[in-house]
C-alpha cells in the first residue's frame, strides 16, 4: 500500500476537515482521529495546525485511511 508524500490535491484551508468530521466518516469518536494523528497513522503532512490547539485534516486523508483500514481488516 502506498500513499503520496504530499496530499493529492492543493486545497484551500476552508475545505479541510475537522478531526470530528474525519472520525465521523468511520462512525467513530473524534478522539480516534486525534489518536491516529498521534500514532502516525495520519501522516503529518495531511495535518494543518490552526492556532494552538485546532487541527484540520486534508480531505484526501479519507481515501488513505479507508485503504489502510481495509488492509488491516484483511490481515486480521
Amino acid at each position: 500500500m502506498s500513499h503520496p508524500i504530499q496530499p493529492t490535491t492543493d486545497c484551500p484551508i476552508d475545505k479541510y476537515l475537522s478531526p470530528k468530521e474525519v472520525a465521523g466518516h468511520f462512525d467513530l469518536s473524534p478522539f480516534s482521529a486525534y489518536r491516529w494523528i498521534g500514532e502516525g497513522i495520519v501522516p503529518e503532512n495531511y495535518v494543518r495546525r490552526c492556532g494552538k490547539s485546532r487541527l484540520r485534516l486534508h480531505p484526501s486523508i479519507i481515501p488513505l485511511l479507508e485503504e489502510k483500514f481495509a488492509g488491516a481488516r484483511s490481515n486480521a
